[in-house]
């Protein structure tokens, strides 16, 4: 995710929300990922 950031150099509203909007879908993927291998278990 950093390295998007980085390569961006306008930072219009859209492109902030668009930043926000993938970096909640990490964390959510992260715990979907964490609840399957409790799952598992």
């Amino acid at each position: 995710m950093a390295d998007i950031t980085s390569k961006t150099a306008e930072r219009s509203p859209y492109i902030l929300v668009c930043f926000q909007e993938c970096e909640r879908m990490n964390i959510l993927t992260c715990e979907i990922r964490r609840s399957l291998k409790e799952l598992d278990l």
